[in-house]
Order: C-alpha cells, then sequence, then structure tokens
C-alpha cells in the first residue's frame, strides 16, 4: 500500500533514517525510557516515525511492547531497528532496539521499515508482517531461507531476515500470511499484488475513455448513476486505472511526506501530462524556516530539481547551495534511494542518505504523478486487502470539489473517494485517521497547460556541487 505518497514509486522504495534522540531531563517517571536496561520493553506512541519523546517502558508480554533494549553504552554498533538517546551529559547512554518479537507475532509498520514505528497486531489485514523464526546467538540471514535477503539492502522486500550483530540475533519476517515457521529450505516470495489483482476482481471492470472529462462533469450533486453504486469496489478501481490512462493532462495538490533524509511534510502541486510535461513544487516550514524544492520534467525528455533541502545532509554544500535548477542524472531517476549515494553520509540506521538520495526519493515520486503512472499505485497493495465502498461528499478541504458526491472506496489503510459520475476519477485521498501518509486533492482534468520547458540557467549536478552553488 502506498502509505506516503508514492508508495510503489516512492514512498515504498525509500528508507527513512531519522535519528532517534531522546534528552531527558529532571526526574524521570517510571515509565521513562532513561530507567530502561537491558531486557526492558519500549513502546513508541507517536504517529509515524520514532521519536525519543515517544518512548515509554511497558511490560514485555503487553501488545504495544514492539521493541526491547538489547544493550546500552555510550554507542550502539548495530543498524538494526535503531538506538534511543537518554540522559544527559556524563550519563548520556544508547539504548540499543530490536523487535520484541517471537514466532508468529505480527507488526503493523508505520512508514518505511525500520524508522517507522512498529506496532504488534492481530495476524491479519492490518499487518504488515509476520515473524516466522527467532534465532538467538545467530547472526546469519541464511537461517530464514535461502536467498531471503537482509534489510539493509532490500528493506522493502518479504520475506526479509533481520540480522542483528551485538548480541547476535536474527528474526525472520514474511508476509501476514506466510508459512508460520521457517527453515534453511528455499524461500518462497510472495509476488507483489498488480493493480488488476484486487481481492474485488477488477477484471471485467468497464473501460472508461476520460480524455474529454471536465471538472464540471465529475461534479454530481444529484444523485450517483446506477453504474457507479451497483459495481463492486474491485470493478471502480479497474474503471478509474482506465480513466487514469486516457487522461491529458491532471493537477493535484495537498500534503506529502519525504523521509530522505528526514521525516518531514511537504504541501505541494503537481501538474502532469505526457504531452506537456511536469511541474512539481514543495514546500515546508513557515517563516526563517522555510524550505522550497521543484522538479520538472519535459515532455519525453530531461529532469531538472532544484532545492537545498536535497543537501541537507551535506552542512558544507547545504550552507552554499543557492536556489540553483540542475539537471537530474537518468541514472537518479531509476535507482532505488537506499543505493543511490552509497559513498555518501549514513544515517542511523546506516542508510545512504546523501544529495543523490534525496533526489532520487523527490524526483521519482514527483514524476509518480502523471496519470498513468497514478494508475499503476494508487490503491495497490503488496497483499491482498479487501475493499469496500460507501456514498460519500468531498469535504471542505476539497477546494475544487467541494460538496461533491462520491464513492468511497476503503482498502486496508487507505481512503480514497472517486467521483460519483460515469467517470470515477480520483477527487480525495486520506488515510485512515492515525495513519501517517499523504493527503491528496486532484483537479484540472484535462485542463491544458503551457509545455514545460528547460529552466535558464541550469547547469549539470556534478559542477553545481563541486562549485558548491
Amino acid at each position: 500500500m502506498r502509505m506516503l505518497r508514492g508508495s510503489t514509486r516512492f514512498l515504498l522504495a525509500l528508507a527513512a533514517v531519522a535519528l532517534l534522540v531522546a534528552t531527558i531531563a529532571g526526574c524521570a517517571a517510571k515509565d521513562d525510557p532513561v530507567k530502561a536496561q537491558v531486557g526492558s520493553c519500549l513502546e513508541a506512541r507517536g504517529k509515524g516515525g520514532k521519536t525519543g519523546d515517544d518512548f515509554h517502558i511497558v511490560d514485555c508480554n503487553a501488545p504495544e511492547a514492539a521493541y526491547k533494549v538489547i544493550s546500552k553504552g555510550k554507542r550502539c554498533t548495530d543498524v538494526t531497528n535503531g538506538s534511543l538517546e537518554v540522559g544527559r551529559r556524563k550519563s548520556r547512554r544508547e539504548l540499543c532496539l530490536t523487535l520484541n518479537a517471537k514466532e508468529g507475532d505480527c507488526f503493523y509498520q508505520e512508514i518505511s521499515f525500520p524508522t517507522g514505528k512498529a506496532t504488534k497486531v492481530a495476524c491479519g489485514p492490518e499487518a504488515t508482517f509476520r515473524i516466522t523464526k527467532v534465532a538467538a546467538g545467530v547472526a546469519d540471514a541464511s537461517v530464514c531461507g535461502k536467498d531471503v535477503p537482509n534489510w539493509t539492502k532490500t528493506p522493502d522486500v518479504l520475506p526479509r531476515a533481520i540480522v542483528y550483530r551485538d548480541p547476535a540475533l536474527t528474526v525472520c519476517a514474511d508476509t501476514p500470511s506466510g508459512p508460520s515457521k521457517s527453515s534453511a529450505a528455499p524461500a518462497t516470495s510472495v509476488p507483489a499484488v498488480t493493480p488488476d489483482e484486487q481481492p474485488d476482481d477488477t477484471v471485467g471492470a468497464p473501460v472508461i475513455d476520460a480524455s474529454r472529462v471536465t471538472d464540471a462533469a465529475l461534479c454530481i450533486k444529484g444523485g450517483a448513476p446506477a453504474a457507479i453504486t451497483k459495481d463492486t469496489p474491485g470493478h471502480l478501481i479497474g474503471a478509474m486505472r482506465s480513466a487514469l490512462r486516457s487522461l491529458h493532462t491532471v493537477h493535484v495538490y495537498g500534503v506529502t511526506v519525504e523521509e530522505i533524509p528526514k521525516i518531514t511534510s511537504w504541501r505541494f502541486t503537481v501538474r502532469a501530462s505526457r504531452e506537456l510535461g511536469l511541474v512539481y513544487e514543495a514546500e515546508s516550514g513557515e517563516g526563517k524556516q522555510l524550505e522550497k524544492m521543484s522538479v520538472v520534467q519535459l515532455p519525453g525528455g530531461k529532469t531538472y530539481a532544484r532545492g537545498r533541502f536535497f543537501f541537507s545532509a551535506h552542512p558544507e554544500l547545504k550552507g552554499k547551495i543557492d536556489d540553483q535548477w540542475f539537471e537530474v542524472p537518468e541514472a537518479l531517476l531509476t535507482a532505488k534511494a537506499v543505493d543511490a549515494h552509497p559513498d555518501g553520509p549514513k544515517g542511523m540506521f546506516g542508510m545512504n542518505i546523501g544529495y543523490k538520495a534525496a533526489i532520487a526519493a523527490v524526483a521519482q515520486g514527483a514524476i509518480g504523478w502523471y496519470p498513468d503512472q497514478q494508475a499503476e499505485w494508487l490503491l495497490t497493495s503488496k497483499r491482498a486487502e479487501p475493499a469496500s465502498k460507501v456514498a460519500a461528499r468531498a469535504d471542505d478541504t476539497q477546494r475544487y470539489f467541494k460538496g461533491c458526491e462520491t464513492v468511497l472506496i476503503e482498502s486496508g489503510q487507505l481512503r480514497l473517494q472517486l467521483s460519483a459520475s460515469a467517470t470515477p476519477l480520483p477527487l480525495q485521498h486520506d488515510p485512515r485517521p492515525g495513519v501517517s501518509a499523504g493527503r491528496f486533492r486532484w483537479y484540472g482534468f484535462n485542463q491544458k497547460f503551457d509545455a514545460v520547458t528547460a529552466p535558464k540557467g541550469a547547469v549539470t549536478l556534478a559542477s553545481l556541487v563541486a562549485g558548491g552553488g
């Protein structure tokens, strides 16, 4: 599922790298992590990514006890599941964390593994992964099966091995519906769900030509057509996909979350057309803390970007690089962000967070907004999840379709409102309450805009970095 705007292309491909730091001051409460010892269990109560202030000591048998302290010292030598800094000055220590897991446990993961917090849940549609084996005293991915990768190389792949070096421990994870036990026998990966494999069956869905549809035609205020009200959620999803693929242009605005180099919310607008190109603009913060970044792609041509945010992990560059346009190397449009800058800075979890990783993450997320690309990732999931539908209306946050009739499709943690017209295009996307994910609003269907051209004065990325702006 696409949890953080652009999942398959954006959030599913990205590894979050936030530093888990808590500065403990004054007298600590009994559940304060400053009092945690080796063997203590912790809960991360915050939404989305883990932060130091969100950790609390809980009983290890409690359902919310998702983490365990496996060592405590001046510095953690392992990268798996991160660490938590507690204490002040000379008494400062790091708590090194592992999943508090036993065979058969299931977890729900908010944001990419391992930065986003994990919560123990019942094994079922809500779960993200299931623990199939726990091997104490062993630090070897092969105990999870032949060719099962260590999560540091492929964080979004299941099955995967979660290997801790100090002390040695290997935890094997698979899909929630995977086997309850692991062995050294070869493991078979469960294939990702494709757009036409939704549980409500998109096969046989009506093919929709939306190449001439307008915003006015999509706003229904007198009841939905029978074809929409009677169709299955799966057929509506299939119809939405065909409609998106036939669009000439689309405009979207909303809020998304960037994970590299740090978890940050961004307000964004985008207009996209295969014939005219793409313009993506985003900003975060206010006043002196305001950050901006932009990505443009010429129709069938080159990609350019600008923004000091890309260089956040490089203090020596960020202070020098101005708002200069640069050409995005072709390789960064296809490389996984976690592999894009192997010789650059590393985050708390050993992940690549250099400027190339940030550029790859944002640029790939931006170009994922072409209408035909949206058809590939909207309401898709790596595991089969039931979808339901109910009549609804676009709310006050939808500036262009406020009060228009919609069909609300719910699948897993996401909620997507489609136009209740005969052309079920997406109008509004929101996560379920408590879930950290993007919020998007569509408009300007087939509305033309000026063709995108190369920014004036754009330089190569190499010359920008070499010259410091």
